[in-house]
Order: C-alpha cells, then structure tokens, then sequence
C-alpha cells in the first residue's frame, strides 16, 4: 500500500494501466478491510466504499468541490507568489546593492588609478596594482624637481649652479672652478627663504619631517594600532633621523589634545612645511660625453640652457673646446649647431611626439658672461634676446621646439653671486616646475624610509651596491617592502632619475646609487693620459686608432680606473654592453661564425674617415637592394644612436674584413650577412642608410628576400627600443631603386605613402614613376603582399 502511494504520487506522466488499477484497487481495499484492527473504523470503511465507488466509476467530483479547489489553489499561489516575490526581491535589491557598490569601488579605483603618476600608468598591471595597494597603507605628494644645466664647454654652467646653491656663492671664489667632467649632481632642499642648500646640511629635515607628518597622522587610528605603531618604533632607537621626525609625532600619539601641545611642536612643523627638493645636474659640456648624456635626458625634469653671449652663434668649436669627430659632430660645428643639440635632444627625450600631450615649457634660456658685454644693462639685455631669437629662428616655423622654450630668459654675471637674476632664476624655476604634470603626484609614505636608507648607503660613499644589499636593508626598515614591492620601488626611482636600476638579465644584481657612476665607467673606455704598461703599447695604439679592446687593454682600463670602478669591473662591462657602448664582434671563419670574440669593439670611438662614401654605398656591377632610409622626425638624430645601432650590428652579424681590417668607419660600418651578401650601414645629419650588396654578379636578390627583411626588423626595432616612447620618431623611407649612386636626402619615397598608391613620380633621376613593387619588393615583401592583397579586395589604388 506504501509503494502504491509513491507510484501514484509521483508518476510523471498520471497514468495508469487498466491492470496495474486493478491491482491497486484489490490491495488498498484488502488493507482497509482487515478484521483485526480496521473492520470497526469508520473512516476506513468509508473509504472502502469511496473506492468501490471509484472502481466502478460511480464517484463523481461535483462542481462545488472543484471550485472549492481551485479557490484553495488560488489562495496557496496568492501566498506562495507573495512570498517568492518578497524573497526574489529582496535578493535582486541585495544583488542590486553589491553591484552598485562594486561598480562605485570600481569607478573610485579606475578614477584612483587614472590620477597615478604616469610613470606608474606605463608599468605592467600587476606593478600598477601593487603600487595602487602601498598607496592604500597612506601617501604624500612629492615635489622633487630635477634642473639639468646643459650647454658648450666653457660657458659657464658649474659657475652657475655654484651661485644657485647656498654653500657655495656665500664661499669666496678666488680661482676659476674647474670644468665638469661628466655630471656633477647635487641635491637640494628648498628653504623658506627660497635659497637652496645642500641635502647634507638638511637631511634630518628632510626625512624628519616627512616621517613626523606620517606618524602624526596615525592619530585618527585607533588606539590599538597607536600601541603597534609605537613598539614598532621602539625597534628603530638608533634611527636619529627617524626618532627626530616622531620626537613630536609621539607626543600626539599619547595625548588627545592638540592644545597640549609645546612650542617645539609647532616650530618643527613649521620646518617641514615646505618639502620642495631640487636635484641639480650639471652636465659636461665636452661632446666626448655627449654619446652617455642621452641616458638622463627625460620629460620629468626642468633644464636650463646656457649660452656664452660673448661667442657668435656662428664661431667654431674648435677641438680645444671638446669637439671631436667621433663624437659625430663635424670638424665645422658651430655654437649654433651645439644650442640646437640640446634642444633637440631635449625634445626627442619628452615623449611628446604621439601628439597626445600638450607639451609645456620646460626650457630656460641663460646667457653668461654679462660682465664681458658692451653697453648699458638694458642694452645687455636687450642684446641677450637678440642672440636667443637668432638661435631659435634657425628651427622650422612649426617646430616643436619652440614649446618646451619658456617665456622669460636671464642675464647673468657668474663672477657677482649677489647678482639678483640668481634669485630669480631660482623662483622661476620653482614656478616652472610646479606646472609639470608630474608635480604633486603622489606615492606611498612607506616608501619613505626605503630612500632613507639608499641616502645612508651615499653617505658611506657607496655609489654602486648589490641588490642582496638592498634587500638585507630593507628587512630591517620600520616599514620592509618585500621583494616585488622593493623592486616596484627601484624602478620608479630609476624613472625619476635617482638611480640606475635595470631589472633584467645579469643587471638585476646591481643598483646604481649615484647616475653619474655610469659616466665615471665610460670616461675610463676614453684614451686620455693613462699609465700604460709597455707590452700593451701595441695593442694600446690599436684600440685608439680601431676602437678595438682587447682583454689587456681592458686590464689597464681597469687599472687606471677609481676603486668604485675597477672593484666592480663585471658590472661595469655588463652596463657598457646593455647600454650599447661595447660590443663583442662574431667569428666569421668558415664553421665557427657566430661565435662571440674574446674582445670588445667602442663603436663612440670609432674616428677613421670611410674612403669614398659611394664605394662603400654604391659599388657599381653588382646586385643590389633600393635603400633603406631611417628619417627622424625634427630633422634630428643623436650620433650615439648610430653608434649604438653599430654595436647592436656587431653581436648580430660578424663584422667584414679588407686586407685585414675591419670595415667600421666614423659613420659607416658593413657587416657579413652570408657567403655573398654584406649589410651596409651609414649615417649622415638625422637619416640613417641600411643596403644591402651581393658580391656575386649573377645572384637573384629575390632567393634572400626573407634575410632583407630579417634585417630590416632588426635594425627598425633596435631603433625604437632606444627611445622606449610611445611613438616612433622616424619614417621608413627607400630611395629610388633607379638612382644609381646614392644621395644624401635625395629621392626618398615614406613607404606608408604607398599603401594608398601605386607608383610615385621620382624628379630626382630622369622623371620617371617609382612602382609599389619596385619600391617595396625586397625590404617589405609582407607589407606589400598584403597591400596589393587589399587591392584585389577593394579596388586600385592611385598613381601621384
């Protein structure tokens, strides 16, 4: 009888065979029919007869019984509906409210995120992250300002940084100070009066401050975590700094009145109220450094451009002044053609070339020597701009450059440090820099004790450390940041231009304290007045005519370098080698190519005229690639980029050899792709030259278009990834193929133009069309596959 219940129940379909209800019948009436203990139960009789009745179909459901049943389903549903649509809406409401609250989290931390610094919005999303979670353990705005005081030798700029920094114009000068060489770098806090002074005289001020406004504003936590706060600073009680900056800090923490507070309270805070710090860059001005400068250059600085107004612009620099051809600058270099040096250079390291940036002035024009002009102050003055106009007149009308120039120019005389344009300069440049987008960014006060301790590792006169180092440094710091944290840490830095920090490869082991170490180790790879040993003459000679540097030669290297270089003699070749400086050339003995050399080429070095340039750029009779051209944008390219494009060359593919010697030229360097095929690379003003050339005169060019554009890629990307900016800064141009002698900017064609054409006219050579395939067939053969595939596709293109 209990499996007829379920059967009935839960059948699914309500059905059930004439037999199968028989069956049930005869159970259910022989249960309900017992004589022991149902035949005397009123309901169970009843129920027998219902089911007689049933069997032989005589029950009926009347019409009031069903409508009392649907009356009683209506009123279950009525509660039921009601009840499902109190719980589904309070659910959805619930759902609702989540998501709201996600999605506002979400808008806050997309908004939060939006206003970090742009050198954080660059890194990877699990850096950006890990930056947007310090930041939640509390933030400081930070105001670092960096000044690079850029020009000609001898015009005068450590004369100027000395009368903008207090320690140095209140000491008498009675000789002339001496040149820089390399970068000098001094680091500064803004004081109330608008001096500047050295940080050594104020680093309890610097990170006391900072430290004490942090501490203090543990005040609105709760008191549990006051206790924390406070047994963690007992562990630091050797930490002066640290335990200046909390002197009054603790006080707050253990009393609940503002008012309680002493005298010495507000004076300290009043000391730390300004937090302004400038770190002054005075740079070289012989063009032998110009090849490491490019290393420092970047939009997150101030610059002050300085100009001898007693020079013409037109005068040349001559060697006596640091000029040298290696440096790729020519015999005839004028002071001109130094002033738009810089400003290009600045122009091209500020990331602004995308367009999506409004660029602001970040240059100040300064002229020296106002003791030595004639006429009256206004007259001087009035002479100065005339000079600067005439020198900016010398861009494009639509130049960039002139956006970075700011508005007002100064007038100094270096030898009169009460000369009130010092002071003026000084707030200028404050006022200039407070309207950079980076000024006011904001960054984890946790991180203030990681630049503490990288500030006590200069004190020691520690310019290079080991990140072991770093990392043993910061476990013992109040706030340790763990590994990942620690090297989101360094990367900023390095950013901002405080340190060197590379986090790959071997580099990773190594932090620079002090930039201008980079400097110091490749002033060492200059030949200068070293002591040479006598068996290393030869070789000595080789590498100052050839560049070449062999092992022996990098032991006297070494020897005559400062401790801080030579102790660190790995570090500073695998710097060289990443920076591009030095290069290991590959064997090209038959079998062994490939195979790095045990010595290393300077390509910087690098001063043997070329023969002439067409032999070597267009030999006659032979098989030939169409040139490849790298135009830069600005009509402007640093000639340590080709040098650094040569040394990337050199580890690529061996370098060729005639008569014994290797074909690396001042400007122009050829290397062996295969048995017949030789890549050609040359430079002259903002355009770098790639062809290649087969020396066996029945070769088709079309068997090695592959290893074209294998070389292509190589060389294009090379480029870019010296610049690391968001956009390129040249076009990829190719000569006519008709012309047959190569000319300096002469008949070049954009490639990109030949997307949307099918030929372009050449009025270089007789005038004649310049096909797409021509142009593009043996440097481009994807590109254009996929153009001409697209024209099928979509109909032709024009011919202009």
């Amino acid at each position: 009888a209990r499996d007829i219940g379920r059967i009935v129940r839960h059948s699914s379909q309500c059905k059930l065979t004439d037999a199968d209800l028989q069956d049930i019948f005869t159970t259910l009436t022989n249960l309900l029919s017992d004589p022991t203990c149902l035949a005397q139960d009123v309901a169970s009789q009843e129920a027998v007869k219902k089911l007689a009745k049933l069997q032989n179909d005589g029950l009926k459901i009347t019409t009031q019984e069903m409508i009392n049943l649907l009356h009683a389903v209506d009123e279950k549903l009525k509660v039921t509906l009601k009840t499902i649509a109190e719980r589904t809406l309070a659910r959805t409401l619930a759902e609702i409210r989540i998501h709201t609250d996600k999605c506002k989290r979400e808008l806050d931390e997309h908004t939060e995120r939006h206003k970090l610094p742009k050198d954080v919005q660059q890194l990877d999303e699990k850096a950006t992250t890990l930056f947007y979670k310090a930041l939640k353990h509390g933030k400081e705005q930070v105001n670092n300002i960096r000044l690079m005081v850029v020009g000609m030798f001898g015009v005068g700029k450590t004369s100027l940084v000395n009368n903008l920094i207090w320690e140095f114009h209140n000491k008498t000068h009675t000789k002339q100070p001496l040149s820089t060489e390399g970068i000098d770098i001094h680091r500064c806090k803004l004081m109330t009066d608008g001096d500047w002074c050295l940080d050594t005289e104020l680093i309890r001020v610097k990170f006391g401050g900072r430290i004490e406004k942090v501490v203090s504003k543990n005040t609105v936590t709760a008191t549990e975590d006051h206790e924390t706060f406070k047994e963690r600073i007992a562990l630091h009680k050797g930490d002066e700094i640290l335990q200046h900056g909390i002197k009054v800090a603790k006080r707050k923490l253990e009393t609940t009145s503002l008012d309680e507070s002493t005298n010495e309270i507000t004076t300290s805070l009043d000391e730390s109220t300004n937090e302004i710090t400038v770190s002054v860059w005075d740079f070289a001005g012989q063009t032998l450094y110009y090849s490491t400068h490019q290393f420092f250059l970047n939009e997150r600085s101030i610059y002050v451009v300085v100009m001898d107004m007693t020079r013409s612009l037109k005068d040349i620099v001559s060697k006596s002044d640091g000029i040298g051809i290696w440096c790729g600058l020519v015999d005839s270099c004028t002071y001109l053609d130094i002033f738009k040096f810089w400003l290009n250079a600045i122009h091209m390291n500020s990331d602004n070339h995308s367009g999506e940036r409004t660029i602001k002035p970040n240059v100040i024009l300064v002229g020296t020597r106002k003791d030595k002009m004639k006429g009256s102050a206004e007259e001087k003055e009035e002479n100065m701009n005339l000079y600067f106009d005439n020198a900016l007149c010398s861009f494009d009308k639509h130049s960039p450059i002139f956006n970075h120039i700011y508005k007002n120019r100064f007038l100094v005389n270096n030898l009169s440090p009460e000369d009130s344009a010092f002071a003026e300069l000084r707030k200028e440049i404050i006022s200039l820099a407070a309207k950079q987008d980076y000024w006011d960014e904001e960054y984890p006060v946790r991180w203030i004790h990681m630049e503490q301790t990288l500030d006590k590792m200069r004190e020691k006169k520690r310019q290079i450390v080991k990140m072991k180092d770093v990392e043993k440094e910061d476990l013992e710091n109040l706030h340790p940041l763990g590994i990942e944290e620690l090297t989101l840490f360094l990367e900023l830095q390095h950013k901002q231009g405080h340190i060197i920090f590379f986090n790959s490869g071997a580099l990773k082991d190594f932090v620079v304290l002090a930039p201008q170490w980079i400097i110091e180790a490749f002033k060492c790879f200059i030949p200068h007045n070293q002591k040479i040993e006598a068996t290393v003459l030869k070789d000595w000679e080789e590498y100052k005519k050839y560049a070449i540097l062999k092992p022996n030669v990098l032991d006297e290297v070494m020897k005559n370098s400062p401790p801080y270089i030579h102790e660190y003699q790995t570090a500073v070749m695998n710097y060289m080698e990443y920076l591009n400086v030095i290069a290991k050339p590959l064997t090209s003995e038959e079998g062994i190519t490939g195979i790095p050399l045990d010595f290393h080429i300077v390509p910087c070095l690098l001063s043997r005229a070329p023969p002439p340039l067409h032999i070597f750029t267009s030999p006659p009779d032979k098989p030939q690639t169409p040139v490849l051209a790298f135009v830069f944008c600005g009509k402007f390219l640093p000639p340590s980029f080709f040098h650094r494009l040569v040394a990337v060359c050199i580890r690529a593919w061996p370098i060729c050899q005639e008569r014994g010697q290797y074909c690396l030229f001042n400007g122009l360097a050829i290397f062996t792709l295969n048995d017949t095929y030789t890549l050609r690379i040359w430079y002259m003003d903002y355009i770098i030259y790639a062809r290649i050339v087969c020396c066996s005169e029945n070769e088709q060019l079309d068997n090695f278009i592959w290893l074209f554009q294998e070389v292509r890629r190589k060389l294009k990307k090379s480029l870019k990834d010296f610049f690391h900016q968001s956009s390129s800064v040249f076009e990829e141009c190719i000569q006519c193929p008709d012309m047959k002698v190569s000319l300096h900017n002469e008949g070049l064609f954009i490639v990109k133009k030949f997307k949307y054409t099918n030929a372009i006219a050449c009025r270089v050579c007789n005038p004649h069309a310049v096909t797409r395939s021509n142009a593009m067939k043996h440097w481009f053969k994807e590109k254009l596959d996929r153009i001409e595939t697209d024209d099928d596709k979509y109909g032709k293109t024009l011919v202009i």
